[in-house]
């Protein structure tokens, strides 16, 4: 893959993860099969095509990139809460630096309990990630039988989002009550984090309607008054060129032009 480039610098090679691998002394590692021992990505990375890259979560690369995008590069925190298929994560810029934590388990907030509407005691990513919604989408179908849902079988989130700008019912009461979850979510990440931009991805409705039904939510669990623009919704999944990937190699590209001095 490199040999294309052999006439070239090569500054560096970046590469993200999306599975949520642990970290071990500040590197991502994995278990192979032959082996009991955990494998750092990097050495296993730089053995296969001779250059030490820089590995990392690729949400950790999307968060680092908005933050600047956004922000300026040394000021307060910044949140991307990312909707995954069974899980709901974050990735955390403080003060410029994107933020792990000890183990590398920073931003797990959808392990956190809370009560569920229905009364049950349950993870905040049970009720909100991909799976769940589109479970709860499909357990809905005989309430609302004048849903254009009502009779399929395949669910898909753009579908939902589209349904939901379209006002159809059963679309309606599933995200209404993920603004519920969310925006409680939201208002403890606040309460600990004191961010100063909470973004989502763009799995979710990006209209002003959700966006203030989250923010309705929050404000009944924070103490100051919460401004409209404290949350945003950022293009991930379909952007063409996405924050991961543009994240990764500004990283790269710093870590480059800090080693020439």
């Amino acid at each position: 893959m490199l040999d294309k480039f052999k006439d070239r610098t090569l500054m560096g090679v970046s590469v993200g993860l999306n599975d949520k691998f642990p970290y071990l002394n500040d590197e991502l590692v994995f278990n192979r099969e032959d082996t009991s021992l955990p494998i750092s990505f990097r050495d296993e990375i730089t053995r296969r095509i001779g250059v030490s890259p820089l590995v990392d979560h690729t949400l950790n690369f999307a968060t680092y990139e908005l933050h600047l995008k956004n922000l300026h590069p040394s000021e307060g925190t910044t949140v991307l809460f990312f909707i995954y298929k069974q899980s709901a994560e974050s990735g955390l810029v403080i003060n410029g630096e994107i933020y792990k934590g000890k183990h590398g388990n920073s931003g797990l907030f959808g392990e956190i309990y809370t009560i569920s509407l229905s009364g049950k005691r349950v993870k905040y990513c049970d009720l909100i990630s991909g799976d769940a919604i589109l479970s709860r989408a499909k357990a809905l179908r005989s309430e609302y039988p004048n849903s254009i849902f009502a009779s399929r079988s395949d669910f898909e989130m753009e579908a939902l989002c589209e349904g939901y700008y379209q006002d159809d019912p059963l679309c309606l009461k599933v995200f209404n009550e993920i603004a519920y979850y969310l925006g409680q979510l939201i208002g403890i990440i606040i309460n600990a984090l004191d961010p100063i931009n909470v973004m989502l991805s763009d799995y979710l409705p990006m209209d002003e309607r959700f966006m203030n039904l989250i923010l309705f939510e929050a404000q009944k669990n924070v103490a100051v008054p919460l401004s409209r623009d404290l949350i945003s919704v950022q293009k991930i999944g379909r952007a063409q060129f996405s924050p991961s990937l543009s994240g990764g190699i500004r990283l790269v590209s710093q870590n480059w032009i800090s080693n020439l001095f």
